[in-house]
């Protein structure tokens, strides 16, 4: 069963929380300089972005740091190819 991404073990809820309320936060300013209400690179954009930039540096540094939960690392440890005699999967190829 899935979880929620906030009760998710590999992210606290507080990282969850700036990405889920930073997102309708850009979409708003994004709308605004398309409607022309200022412009593309002002004091109310930035401001906007100040939460989305704050989840970003967060989850990049917790992941970093703690990385992923036993769980998440078990789970991509459990995915193989059929018919392979337990090796793991391969790395995508651009061809």
């Amino acid at each position: 069963m899935l979880k929620p991404p906030a009760q998710e073990p590999g992210v606290p809820r507080v990282i969850a929380v700036l990405g889920l309320g930073g997102g309708p936060l850009i979409f708003a300013s994004s709308a605004a300089v398309l409607s022309g209400r200022y412009g593309q690179v002002s004091v109310w954009g930035s401001i906007a972005a100040v939460p989305v930039f704050a989840w970003e540096m967060s989850l990049a540094v917790r992941l970093i740091v703690k990385g992923l939960g036993p769980s998440a690392v078990a789970s991509l440890d459990a995915r193989q190819w059929p018919g392979t005699g337990g090796a793991p999967a391969p790395a995508a190829v651009a061809g």
